[in-house]
C-alpha cells in the first residue's frame, strides 16, 4: 500500500500532488461540543471544542497553506465569513482559532494539513 496523496496549491497557484510524508505537520482532532456556525473552533487550550490543539495557523497563508478537513471531506478556505466558502480564520490564528460556514457535532473529527515548509 503506497502513502496517501493529497493535492495543495503550490507557490505558482497550481495544483501539486503530495504525499503526506511532505507536510510539516497533521493534526487530528475530534469535536467535543456541538458547535453552531461562525463560532471560534480550537483546541484545551483556547476554546475547547476541540479535543487537540490545532497550533498556531499564523506562519503561512491560510487560503495557500493549510488543508482543512471535516469527516475526510475538503474544506474550501476562505478569508472570512463573506467569502463563502467553508472555513475561515477564527479571532486568532495564532491560537489555532478557525471557523466554519457549517455547524459542527460532537463526534465530528477536523483534520489540519499544514504545507507551509
Amino acid at each position: 500500500m503506497g502513502l496517501r496523496k493529497f493535492l495543495y496549491l503550490n507557490a505558482d497557484g497550481f495544483n501539486e500532488e503530495a504525499t503526506i510524508a511532505q507536510a510539516r505537520r497533521v493534526v487530528v482532532a475530534n469535536v467535543t461540543v456541538n458547535t453552531p456556525t461562525n463560532t471560534n473552533v480550537s483546541g484545551p487550550s483556547g476554546d475547547g471544542n476541540l479535543d487537540a490543539d490545532l497550533g498556531d495557523l499564523s506562519s503561512g497563508s491560510f487560503l495557500e497553506d493549510y488543508d482543512v478537513y471535516v469527516n475526510g471531506d475538503r474544506q474550501t478556505n476562505g478569508a472570512n465569513l463573506l467569502a463563502n466558502n467553508d472555513v475561515f480564520p477564527g479571532t486568532s490564528l495564532a491560537a489555532g482559532q478557525l471557523r466554519f460556514t457549517k455547524r459542527l457535532a460532537i463526534g465530528d473529527i477536523v483534520t489540519l494539513i499544514d504545507w507551509d515548509v
